[in-house]
């Protein structure tokens, strides 16, 4: 094992080299991009781990593999950060850092390898094996049997994702029903797919294989996770195209704007993509549509590696990340600056499950978390946030149980990061937050601070869309967020005989509970209440899981069990078509992409142009990405817009601005932005007011109209005005 480490160490500054011989020469694209994949994804990280864990017993080779994953995009971002005041971020500055750092940090570790004895790193490795687990666990031994079946899951997970599906403009309540051409072949599919998975998962229950429940848990987190994402190759909308657009704007400037505007504020997934882009040679988009399904399925993987590092047994730290995946609410895989935020804020706590919650801290575990704080703070302010609530509800619930708790400077670090980063670099936060702080106040004397919870749960829950989807999301909101929250409440009572692991996952629960009641309060109508949905499922399903294995008598946790799985196995095909309940409307099309390249080969970047839209999300988004340098106009927020007449009446304001602008003005009207306004006020698409302002833009003959497929129209000023 010891000189596989070397050979491991060798072999990456071999591979860094090479890519620069393989950049220039005109190999297809195919050849680069697989030589720059590790470079970006993998090699930072493992040269780093190996030079802090120079033993090989110290983390296992899967928790040497799974951190290696995590830290890499980490250490890239923070690299670009650096780069981005004493280089560039193009292509040949961007390869000389990184390598740089590789080659250097795997020399370090090399020379820390010297002094290490084979012995050493042949120990048995027990961190991701809880005692009594069979180190030989459910491997080819166990029979011919399971080889098939392994072969017939990967079958059904390639069939399932390689599906036909036909994605249009759809104004139904479940859109994901009609997109499949023979539905019915689809659903039995899927349903055989998970229920040979729980197979595998569950035979030979005393047996154990960490690999084998990791690859299952891979191969669901794949097919379950990423399905709508590998079905919408231009992403599936929201802002997440305005997102994109500041990938082409890097590669044009080579560095970050000097004022932050926008999501430049949090700049760290776009550094990163930056470099793959550039490290690949793939376009934005193609970066952007690997880092959707690889970033999703590496933050499952490391919700694994917490949970059995907390001691679960490995079988059913794989039930608990099962119900994770299909209960949760707000975990997507759209290009969002969470994307990423998702594997640094899940590394962190690897690392930190791995010293025991802070009470065996040592260097290497403080630089790792240090490194993942920094690169989170970059990428995401809520999750930075949501890891200080989660940091700090450990710390109080530890001192509570009377346990030995983590170092309070870990707790303040991550303070003192998100503070930092305020001062240095944006302060756009603080400031919305202290802008809100009046009406808030006045929201709390008149006690209707949660008035836009009870509106959006009254929503959610409404009577337009099937039974089935309403009772899909009661009772996942029962099962994981309901019941697991009463645990978690009902541990508070009793902290002095939990473990240390239950008190963990207690803390961050109530950790976060105090972080969505006070972003609820400090946020535009309240609209952050769903950040209890977006991180407490991480804590919340080991706990529904441990009260099912912690029943006393046999029958009764063999029958929790059995219920927890057929909750799971009746639940995972309606999730997974409700989490695609709205795919016409999120999807980006070829169509929209066509008029954004006709717009961006008539109008350049957009200078001095004004760019007219039906909905902010739809129209700018394209307009945002081609033509960048346009002054986006469109409706107020549906925040604000709370019914169809307001609706109407700010379009008819919009219009009336658009009449009296230049003739260097046009007005994208996206399709897709009638379906928007179809779900959150249920405005027919074809509603004659629609019609109406469409008219009113073409003009006669239509003459107005430059551009126009069954997507988007492009309306251009007369001439004569």
């Amino acid at each position: 094992m010891l000189g596989s480490l070397r050979v491991h160490l060798l072999f990456i500054v071999v591979f860094n080299l090479l890519l620069f011989v393989v950049v220039p020469m005109s190999l297809p694209l195919v050849v680069r991009t697989v030589f720059a994949i590790p470079v970006a994804l993998f090699f930072p990280g493992y040269a780093l781990v190996t030079a802090l864990f120079p033993e090989a017993a110290r983390l296992g080779a899967m928790g040497r593999l799974l951190l290696s994953l995590a830290l890499s995009p980490a250490i890239v971002t923070l690299i670009m950060l650096a780069l981005n005041y004493v280089w560039a971020l193009d292509l040949y500055p961007s390869l000389i850092g990184v390598s740089a750092f590789t080659i250097t940090v795997s020399a370090i570790g090399w020379w820390r390898l010297r002094g290490q004895t084979g012995e050493a790193s042949e120990r048995p490795i027990r961190l991701l094996e809880p005692p009594g687990a069979s180190a030989a666990g459910l491997s080819l031994r166990s029979g011919r049997l399971r080889i098939v079946l392994w072969a017939v899951l990967l079958v059904l997970s390639a069939t399932i994702l390689l599906f036909p599906v036909n994605i249009t403009l759809d104004a139904s309540p479940v859109q994901s029903l009609n997109i499949f051409a023979n539905f019915p072949l689809f659903a039995a599919l899927f349903l055989t797919w998970m229920g040979t998975l729980l197979f595998l998962l569950f035979w030979k229950a005393r047996g154990g294989n960490d690999w084998e429940k990791l690859a299952l848990v891979c191969i669901f987190a794949l097919v379950f996770v990423d399905f709508w994402a590998i079905k919408t190759f231009y992403d599936q909308g929201g802002d997440s195209l305005s997102q994109l657009a500041l990938i082409p704007y890097l590669q044009d400037m080579g560095r970050l704007p000097d004022i932050p505007v926008d999501y430049f504020e949090w700049p760290g997934m776009f550094l990163f993509t930056n470099f793959f882009s550039q490290a690949t040679g793939l376009e934005p988009f193609g970066a952007a549509y690997l880092l959707r399904i690889s970033a999703p399925v590496l933050s499952v993987a490391l919700l694994f590696r917490i949970y059995v590092g907390s001691r679960m047994n490995v079988k059913f730290a794989a039930v608990a990340v099962l119900l994770a995946m299909v209960a949760v609410t707000g975990f997507r895989t759209s290009f969002r600056p969470d994307l990423l935020a998702y594997v640094y804020l899940f590394g962190f706590l690897v690392v930190l499950a791995k010293s025991e919650y802070g009470r065996l801290l040592r260097f290497p575990h403080v630089l790792m978390m240090m490194i993942f704080m920094a690169a989170l703070v970059m990428t995401y302010f809520m999750h930075a946030a949501a890891l200080f609530f989660v940091l700090l509800g450990i710390y109080v619930t530890q001192r509570l149980g009377r346990k030995k708790p983590m170092p309070f400077t870990i707790v303040l670090l991550s303070l003192i990061a998100i503070v930092a980063w305020q001062m240095y670099w944006t302060v756009a936060s603080f400031h919305n937050m202290a802008s809100y702080l009046p009406s808030v106040i006045d929201r709390i004397l008149s006690f209707d601070i949660f008035s836009t919870l009870r509106g959006s749960v009254s929503s959610a829950l409404g009577t337009e869309v099937p039974l089935w989807t309403i009772f899909t999301r009661y009772a996942k909101w029962m099962v994981l967020y309901g019941f697991g929250t009463l645990l978690a409440l009902s541990g508070l009572v009793r902290l002095r005989r939990l473990s240390p692991q239950q008190i963990a996952a207690v803390g961050a629960v109530m950790g976060l509970g105090g972080l969505t009641v006070l972003a609820t309060m400090l946020s535009m109508k309240g609209s952050q209440f769903y950040r209890y949905f977006m991180y407490a499922f991480a804590f919340l399903a080991p706990l529904v899981v441990g009260f099912c294995l912690n029943r006393s008598k046999g029958w009764q946790r063999n029958t929790a069990i059995t219920l927890l799985l057929g909750f799971i196995f009746a639940l995972s095909f309606p999730s997974l078509l409700s989490t695609g309940g709205s795919i016409s409307v999120h999807n980006v099309s070829p169509q929209e992409v066509a008029a954004g390249e006709f717009m961006q080969e008539r109008y350049g970047t957009g200078n001095g142009l004004d760019a007219y839209n039906n909905l902010h999300y739809a129209g700018s988004d394209i307009a945002r990405y081609y033509i960048p340098n346009a002054v986006p106009y469109g409706p107020n927020d549906y925040t604000w817009l709370t019914n169809e007449e307001l609706l109407f009446e700010d379009m008819d304001r919009l219009l009336r601005e658009y009449r009296r602008s230049g003739p260097d003005s046009i007005f994208i009207f996206a399709e897709r932005s009638s379906l928007l306004w179809y779900n959150v006020l249920r405005v027919q698409p074809d509603d004659p007011r629609w019609q109406e302002i469409k008219g009113q833009l073409a003009g006669e003959d239509n003459g107005n109209i430059i551009f126009s497929n069954d997507y988007v129209r492009i309306y251009a000023r007369p001439t004569s005005d």
